[in-house]
């Protein structure tokens, strides 16, 4: 294994660790930090083995009350916003958390002002590269601001596309955290065509699920 797949291995943390440091958080009352940062994280439902990031982005975007995007990445953003860079010789993620619909009192499990959602996250692995996709309840305060923050709760990803060289670490897999994430469409455009070439490029994986 070369170093770029040790600092990916090495992201991966145990489970119980994982479960103390989420366990402070509710959606309700939720305190999230004033600057932008993040705290989110992937749990493997197979091994418990977790995906933890140390996000060095986090923006969002909103084209209206009931349509916001939030990007949560630890790969350096120039590198991203260079359509030209094939980003070879990172390891790394992209996380994108979709909010479509307005939240409708007691129609969630989660809390009765969730919002349902779609998560993805894109790994980086030295030239490897996989796409997990899923669903989640998700939270936020209103957009339009400087900065917006929200939780991600309840969260199911699996493996959806994946470069033929990409070695799965997760399986099917539970996403939660939270964040505070500052207006930059620009930042936002970028990163979404970067997901958008990743998806359009990986070859997709059949679902396990009978």
């Amino acid at each position: 294994m070369n170093h770029a797949r040790l600092r990916y291995a090495s992201t991966f943390i145990s489970s119980a660790v994982l479960t103390l440091t989420l366990a402070g958080g509710g959606c309700g009352g939720m305190k999230f930090w004033g600057g932008p940062s993040a705290d989110v994280a992937v749990v493997s439902a197979r091994t418990g083995a977790a995906l933890k990031p140390r996000f060095t982005t986090v923006v969002y975007r909103s084209a209206d009350e009931s349509t916001i995007d939030v990007y949560l990445t630890d790969l350096p953003l120039s590198r991203l916003q260079d359509g030209g860079d094939s980003l070879e010789g990172l390891s790394g993620s992209v996380v994108h958390v979709a909010l479509f619909l307005q939240p409708s009192a007691g129609k969630t499990p989660i809390d009765p002002t969730a919002c349902t959602g779609a998560v993805r996250q894109l790994v980086v692995a030295d030239g490897a590269m996989g796409m997990y996709g899923g669903g989640a309840f998700i939270t936020t305060a209103d957009p339009g601001k400087e900065t917006l923050s929200g939780s991600v709760r309840g969260g199911t990803v699996r493996l959806t596309r994946a470069s033929a060289n990409f070695n799965d670490l997760l399986g099917p897999a539970s996403m939660e955290g939270k964040f505070t994430a500052r207006y930059d469409d620009a930042a936002c455009r970028a990163i979404a065509q970067r997901l958008q070439d990743a998806s359009l490029s990986l070859p997709a994986i059949k679902s396990e699920l009978k």
